[in-house]
């Protein structure tokens, strides 16, 4: 069964298996159990998908795509959500900058600057499967 899980999610659990070790690590035992329990419903939620129990809406939202067309459709949506992270840090590093302690804005630019990288290496890695498939 694992291997029909997307990567999306495989890389969102991992992460939060990591997250939920390094808050044990620092006593966080509440922030823990929140984990546990959001992975709990992250994987019955998986399951239901792959099972085909799910609504279109559910694939999407959970990430875990059946079909070409899921596929589009989660591609579209994370693409909506990158745009929405770049703006939002655009916004927030603008805010920064022009405020009375210009230098607050430092981090928030780090970050704006880290979205625009990931934008253009994705973009470009996407224009290269499309052209080896053609």
């Amino acid at each position: 069964m694992l291997t029909h899980v997307s990567t999306l999610n495989r890389i969102f659990v991992a992460l939060f298996l990591a997250g939920g070790v390094w808050a044990a690590i620092h006593g966080r035992w509440v922030l823990v159990a929140f984990i546990v329990v959001g992975l709990a419903y992250a994987m019955w939620a998986i399951r239901a998908s792959l099972r085909g129990r799910t609504t279109d809406t559910g694939r999407l939202d959970i990430g875990q795509p059946t079909d070409e067309r899921d596929r589009l459709l989660l591609d579209r949506a994370l693409a909506a959500v990158g745009l929405a992270a770049l703006a939002f840090e655009c916004g927030l590093f603008l805010y920064g900058v022009g405020g009375p302690d210009p230098a607050s804005g430092a981090d928030s630019g780090l970050r704006f600057a880290g979205l625009c990288l990931v934008w253009i290496i994705a973009n470009r890695v996407v224009v290269r499967r499309d052209a080896t498939r053609a």
